[in-house]
């Protein structure tokens, strides 16, 4: 079967060089983040906040915090940042370039999440429990408090950034309320005809919204901002409930992942269903790539590795790389080991999670990755035009992270190893492995341009760029190292790492770092930590506190709003 694009896999294999940045040390992975337009990582160090810039690697900007950070957040400018501690019920804003600070304490009610509003104007904080979402506004520090939210997941904002909906349960039933972001004031409130609402997604369009039911029962429903029922699909009486739902980035397709093994694609004009993906051997098709990693290949230590895909059917092909295609049809699927169990007789157990609980679309809303629970190793890739298993990736380990390239029909996926494994619709696919077998990769995210992705292991991270496009972007750092005004710093350092067959040309056991020069200006502003200890640093800065501005029922003091 040809692929969506309409060209079919080569069946040879691609060598190609993928750069790589020098490792950073990491306290953990989700204290690193990638700023939306790429061009600045954020990480944590304790009580600092240090941001670099991906075009030199150098630090632009360090920021101190009264407290040790345990969360970070960029906002959609790429210019404001969060850094919270929420064991300690606190969180500090920052703006790059500038001496602007801002401090918010909730000691009342702690802070369990918290997010950037999609202009930037505020800071939505979850107190512990769920029981309320105050909003900041940063710039005069008035606070708005929303009482009651259902769970820190059942809420969202619209794509055009204009409202913000939440998911709200009292007396034993749900409702969908829905705030204005430019006042912060409720627009609508309407019940909800669902016994257990979990979640919700917008609609492209900001129009209506989609909201599922629990895994206990299967229920979709689709509501306008009025709360008109629009439609309401059911699969069966029999099936399970909803594990997850996504929307296509045309907005024209709802992918709903259940708990019977299931993703049902609707559509979302008419509720109406698609196509059914049923997560067993019954969806593999002779044209289905199937590719397994390999285990005790003596070349799995070496730098350079080769991959060579097929269809599940064709006849071996011998590959020494650390994933190639099964000799025979699949024939069964590694599930994950049984729980252990507990050694506390008083400790409940924890339940075990079961279906297809994650989801992804490609920008090209014809592909769609998923996992099932139940093969955590196994990742799933889907033709939504076609409705057929196009491929499918067994790594040795739980699949960790993986995200599509935000513009090529591209996944790339981690399996905490050193190996970053590229999935083409396009191309042939290509693994790529690290110098150092130590790190171990947990996550991966796509600069906004797609050229890079940010690793990250338990405790280091780094810059790849692994994907063919990115020649000329490997090219140009060649050039630049010999520029005579080139002037970089130790962690500006850059190596070229081959994701072929080594060839003689090949220098791959000992890694040489290149310098190159930044094609874009350095931001300038550096700042040193005591410019920032205080909130009040500068003329603009301004202190938050929830101390300060008491949130309550019984009243409203000067500067809040209660809502």
């Amino acid at each position: 079967m040809a692929n969506p694009q309409g060209e079919s896999n080569p069946a040879t294999a691609v060598a190609e060089t993928a750069w790589f940045s020098d490792t950073i040390a990491l306290a953990q992975p989700q204290l690193v983040q990638l700023s939306p337009n790429g061009q600045f990582v954020a990480t944590a160090v304790q009580t600092r906040l240090v941001v670099r810039s991906t075009e030199s690697m150098e630090t632009v900007a360090l920021f101190a915090c009264g407290d040790e950070i345990d969360a970070i957040e960029w906002a959609a400018d790429s210019v404001h940042i969060l850094a919270a501690s929420l064991k300690k019920g606190s969180l500090q804003a920052f703006r790059l370039q500038s001496t602007w600070s801002a401090r918010i304490d909730d000691e009342l009610t702690g802070i369990s999440a918290c997010r950037w509003a999609p202009d930037a104007s505020a800071v939505l904080c979850t107190s512990n429990y769920s029981m309320r979402i105050i909003v900041w506004h940063i710039a005069t520090g008035v606070a708005y408090q929303i009482k009651n939210p259902k769970s820190a997941s059942g809420m969202s904002f619209s794509p055009n950034g204009k409202l913000f909906a939440m998911l709200q349960r009292t007396d034993c039933s749900d409702t969908l309320e829905i705030f204005s972001t430019t006042t912060w004031q409720l627009l609508q409130r309407f019940a909800i005809d669902l016994s257990d609402a979990a979640d919700f997604v917008w609609a492209a369009s900001s129009g209506c919204v989609f909201i599922w039911n629990s895994s206990t029962k299967f229920a979709m429903m689709c509501y306008g901002l009025e709360g008109t029922v629009m439609w309401r699909y059911n699969a069966n009486d029999t099936a399970l409930g909803i594990r997850s739902a996504i929307l296509s980035s045309d907005g024209h397709v709802l992918a709903i992942g259940s708990c019977d093994d299931k993703v049902r694609l609707v559509n979302t004009l008419t509720g109406a269903l698609i196509a059914e993906l049923d997560h067993s051997l019954g969806s593999f098709v002779p044209t289905t790539t199937v590719v397994r990693e390999q285990v005790g290949d003596a070349s799995h230590s070496a730098v350079s590795s080769q991959f060579v895909s097929a269809s599940a059917r064709a006849a071996a092909i011998a590959t020494s790389g650390p994933y190639k295609v099964d000799r025979n049809a699949i024939t069964s699927l590694p599930s994950r080991p049984e729980p252990a169990a507990s050694s506390s007789s008083t400790k409940p157990a924890q339940p075990v999670k079961n279906g297809v609980g994650w989801l992804l679309f490609d920008s090209g809303h014809n592909l769609l990755a998923t996992k099932h629970d139940n093969y955590p190793s196994v990742i799933w890739i889907w033709s939504t035009v076609e409705a057929e298993l196009l491929a499918c990736v067994i790594s040795n380990a739980p699949c960790r992270g993986a995200q599509w390239h935000p513009s090529l029909s591209q996944l790339g996926l981690v399996a905490s190893s050193n190996k970053l494994f590229v999935w083409s619709a396009r191309e042939e696919p290509r693994t790529v492995l690290l110098n150092d077998e130590t790190f171990k990769v947990q996550s991966i995210a796509w600069s906004a341009d797609g050229t890079f992705a940010l690793l990250a292991a338990a405790d280091r991270w780094c810059l790849s760029w692994p994907t063919s496009q990115n020649a000329a972007t490997a090219q140009q750092r060649q050039q630049q190292q010999s520029a005579p005004t080139a002037s970089v710093g130790p962690n500006s350092k850059f190596a070229a790492v081959s994701t072929g067959i080594p060839t003689e040309n090949r220098a791959i056991n000992g890694r040489t770092a290149t310098q190159f020069a930044p094609t874009t200006r350095v931001p300038t502003g550096t700042r040193s930590s005591s410019s920032v200890a205080s909130s009040t640093s500068g003329p603009s800065a301004r202190t938050v506190s929830s101390s300060a501005r008491p949130l309550s029922t019984s009243a409203n003091p000067t500067g809040t709003r209660r809502v």
